[in-house]
Formats: structure tokens, sequence, C-alpha cells
């Protein structure tokens, strides 16, 4: 009976699994290819104290190919280390650094930028990122919309980092599967594209500003409110990327802050997934303990694992390595699960 169970349950995932797959490979990506070319975008990167930070997408622009038509707005919000120094000595294309002298906040630093832009199109970056060299072509091409969810990619320099990377895409999965039902839950402001216009209207009925993160997720809410075109970008050629959390107290108190985001925007088929997720942790525990009673057990757990594996089989360039990653994952998330429980203290980094 336990088997049966657990077997059922798996097996929904998988199926879910599979139906996000085709989601991903065929509606969203089709959805997203080219229309107008040449357009004029106005980059927002707002930044407090990134000095040991910021280099790293200072570097990236300069071998990036960016023509007349795109303006790089830096938002100081209040910085006292070296970070604008940085920029102006090391930057070589033309941009602006333009100071946040309204209330702290990235929601006031972005909201400066947006109203000094010069292009109806607006990109929001963290200060953090890396991007690709023919990022601005690949991004001038796009559909024209009120929002596109642009995709970010990690990387990590340590084994949590790389543990957390598979449950970024688990996320990502999820929200992919969300926006085929016009209900996406995420976005990221590390990469976020959306219109000026759009931006100037849901902005007067928003009233989160006080709230100290979420700038992303907030923006997506009031965009989907007024409904807005709200748009998923499914290609590797607009991904920026960018670090993962390094160490377990960075990942969770992370984790922690995303929650608070996510809850916001919880819906039936939000909470119908993590309660599927909970369950899913539950049955391989339970797995694990009768496989020496049932071989049949090695079964679900196989199930598991290859629905897994499916889901983040997506732009990866070492599938051997996120494999074994994967594997270690099996064990860990549940801990990982119970010690998100506990208190934290929040983040000191500006947000």
């Amino acid at each position: 009976m336990i088997w049966w169970v657990c077997f059922i349950i798996v097996c929904v995932q998988f199926l879910l699994v599979i139906l996000l797959r085709l989601v991903a490979l065929f509606k969203l990506s089709s959805s997203n290819i080219v229309t107008g070319k040449n357009a004029n975008i106005s980059v927002i990167i707002p930044f407090h104290n990134e000095s040991d930070r910021i280099i790293e997408l200072i570097n990236s622009l300069n071998k990036c190919l960016i023509n007349q038509g795109v303006e790089l707005l830096f938002i100081d919000d209040h910085s006292t280390d070296n970070s604008i120094e940085l920029i102006e000595q090391n930057l070589k294309h033309p941009f602006k650094i333009i100071s946040n002298s309204e209330q702290k906040g990235k929601k006031f630093a972005i909201k400066k930028g947006v109203k000094v832009a010069q292009y109806e199109t607006i990109i929001t970056w963290d200060a953090d990122i890396q991007l690709p060299s023919d990022y601005f072509i690949q991004i001038q091409q796009l559909q024209t919309s009120d929002m596109a969810v642009l995709p970010v990619n990690m990387k990590a320099n340590s084994l949590i980092g790389a543990l957390s990377i598979i449950e970024f895409k688990f996320l990502s999965a999820l929200n992919f599967g969300l926006a085929s039902i016009k209900q996406p839950i995420l976005a990221n402001g590390a990469n976020l594209l959306f219109s000026k216009k759009a931006f100037l209207k849901v902005d007067k009925q928003r009233n989160d500003y006080l709230v100290p993160s979420g700038d992303d997720v907030f923006l997506l809410n009031a965009f989907l409110q007024n409904n807005l075109k709200v748009e998923l970008v499914d290609s590797s050629n607009c991904a920026v990327t960018t670090q993962a959390p390094g160490t377990m107290v960075k990942l969770l108190q992370q984790r922690k802050r995303w929650a608070g985001k996510i809850n916001r925007m919880l819906s039936a088929p939000v909470i119908l997934g993590f309660i599927l997720l909970l369950a899913v942790q539950v049955l391989l525990f339970i797995s694990l303990i009768n496989l020496g009673k049932n071989p049949l057990f090695g079964v679900v757990i196989g199930l598991k694992y290859l629905a897994e594996l499916i889901l983040i089989w997506r732009w990866e360039t070492s599938m051997r390595m996120t494999a074994l990653t994967l594997l270690l994952h099996q064990i860990w998330y549940p801990f990982y699960l119970l010690l998100l429980l506990l208190p934290f203290k929040k983040e000191t980094r500006w947000q």
C-alpha cells in the first residue's frame, strides 16, 4: 500500500515535468521570436556599495557590442564606498551616473532611473551580473511586450552554490509552467525588461515601496493585476549570469527573502505545486527507509531522480556534473527544507 502511494505521487511529478518541458520547448520559446530590430534601450543599474562585485559587470560590458541606441544609467543609492570611482575609471562605453536623492532603497533607485530614461524600452540589471558580448543584439530582436522576464543563470564556486542552482532551476521551471496559464510568480530584477509607459502606469497604484525587497516580484504582480502583457523569454542568448550563494547561511538568508516575496503571489496552482514538492520529499524519505525491505522502492527513487534530471536539462554545458550534483541533492534537500524553518538574521546587503 505504501509503495503504491509513493509510486502514484512520483508518477504525477513525472507527468508534470514532461508537461513543463513541452511548454518550455514549444509554447513559450516560439512566442519570443523577433519582430522589431534596432530598438532603443535604457539600461538601469541600481547600486549601493558594490565595489566588491561591480567590476565583473564592468569587464563584461567592455566586451559587449553596444550601439548608439543603448544608454547605460547607473543609479547610485547612497553608496559610501568607491563604486562610482570603479565605474568611472574602468567602463569604456558611454554611461551616466545618477544619484538617487529620493528615499533610500532599490525600488526608489529604479523609479528614479525610469523617470530619467530617454527610451521607452527599459532593462534593469543587478550590479554584479555578467552578460554575453551579443546580449543587446539578441535583446533588440525580441517581440515587443509590456514586460519580458529575461533568463538568469547562476554560477557556483562551492558545493552549496551548486546545490542551490538545482533548486533555482526547479523554481524557473515551475514559473514557466505557471506562465502557460498566465500566472507567473517570479521575475528577476537582475535581467528584467519592461515598457516605461507601463511602469509609470502601474507605479501610481503600488503600495510596496516601504517593503525593503521584492522590486521585481511586486512589479510583476502590478503588471498582472493591470492585465498587461507579460512574456517569459526562454533563450540562453538573452541570459545574464550571477553568482550563487557560496555558504549555507547566505543561501538560507537569500531563500527566506525569496519566500517573503513569493508568498504575496500565492494562488491555487502555486500552493498545489509546493504541496507536491513536500509530498515528493516525504516519499523519498519513506522510500529510502523501506528500500531494504522492498526493492521496488528503488523504482520510486529512480523515477523521482529521472523527472528532476529532465526538468533541469536546459542550457547545460556539463550534464555529467549536474547529474552528480542532483544525486547529492536528493539527500541534501530534505534537511535544507528543515533548516529553512529556523530563524536567521536578515541580510545586511542592500536589496
